[in-house]
């Protein structure tokens, strides 16, 4: 089934849950995000992950050759062959994994143990798995070959969405990452292209080539507030991500210090702080409302999560209320 065949067809009823299709767009409100895929989970873990995200209402799934040692988009392979219509994607080419070999098969294994077995070495094995990838690739050959593992890995014929990852205006200036992103959208192989970088290489690249890209991906929380800050032609998608992620881990310690502001805080927003969970799906409601026209990513290898997260908008599980008064004691925590 072709792109364009694919962005003709019906959103599914639980798309609806989570937020109307945008315009012009094939992506629904709410996505999720397959880094966590394929490093401390194996195949079958990673596999009932993306199938409960989808049982859930979830149709958009963003992956990345780069994500889970290379293994992150063989995960979603057996999701996508048996419900390819109602299920968008988008994957990204500038970032490769480490090569396979018997170590790093090892190292996987190791860092399943150890996340289990250890506190707090889940950020240290990821500083470090991050640290083996192979930034800036970005030349032709590496392009095509990245590209085509990809959907060998997603075994599909085409994405919904392709993407230059972290990539800067200087990385795009000769025209090559550009021709080869518009070449695979003529040739029907991504529906849309675009850019998954940081806030200001976004604002770089929207600046030079304002017309080029469908799609503009970054990372965006109720502490930077990014998505005021990138501004982009109306006919350019947003897809932001992190929401959670970069604010959380600070927030918790924070409160964890002391118990006066975490009673005020409680008071305030009208909810335990002492849940994370709780305080996580303000933080992606906040992104959802500073988002209204796009697409914010979430990533959960807790089902449970995964399904309050999908009931956020629909059973209004946080007001947009509550969203804007966390932002305001984030702000008077780190200054506006």
């Amino acid at each position: 089934m072709s792109v364009c065949e694919r962005m003709e067809s019906p959103p599914r009823s639980a798309d609806r849950a989570v937020g109307m299709r945008t315009d012009g767009a094939v992506f629904p409100r709410l996505g999720f995000g397959c880094s966590a895929l394929m490093g401390r989970l194996g195949l079958a873990a990673s596999q009932r992950i993306v199938d409960a995200a989808f049982d859930a209402g979830i149709t958009h799934f963003d992956t990345a050759r780069a994500y889970g040692y290379g293994e992150a988009e063989r995960a979603l392979a057996g999701l996508l062959s048996r419900n390819r219509a109602a299920i968008t994607v988008t994957t990204k080419v500038g970032i490769l994994p480490p090569r396979r070999s018997p170590l790093i098969s090892a190292a996987r294994g190791a860092a399943r143990f150890t996340v289990g077995m250890v506190p707090g070495s889940r950020a240290l094995l990821r500083r470090g798995a991050a640290a083996t990838v192979r930034h800036g690739a970005f030349g032709i050959d590496s392009l095509r070959a990245s590209f085509e593992t990809s959907l060998g890995e997603l075994s599909i014929d085409a994405v919904d969405c392709l993407l230059a990852h972290d990539c800067d205006a200087a990385d795009l200036a000769d025209g090559e990452v550009r021709a080869f992103l518009e070449e695979q959208k003529a040739k029907g192989r991504t529906g849309m292209i675009g850019t998954a970088t940081g806030v200001e290489q976004t604002r770089n690249c929207l600046t030079v080539w304002p017309d080029t890209f469908d799609v503009v991906q970054f990372g965006s929380d109720a502490a930077s507030r990014a998505s005021a800050k990138v501004e982009r032609p109306a006919n350019t998608h947003t897809i932001t991500h992190s929401a959670i992620t970069g604010i959380l881990p600070g927030i918790l310690e924070k409160l964890d210090r002391d118990e006066a502001e975490r009673r005020r805080w409680s008071r305030t927003l009208g909810i335990d702080v002492d849940d994370s969970r709780a305080l996580g799906l303000v933080l992606l409601r906040h992104a959802l409302d500073a988002n209204p026209n796009g697409t914010v990513l979430f990533s959960s290898t807790n089902i449970e999560t995964i399904q309050r997260s999908t009931r956020l908008l629909a059973e209004d599980l946080v007001t947009a209320e509550q969203a804007q008064v966390l932002e305001g004691l984030i702000a008077e925590w780190r200054g506006p």
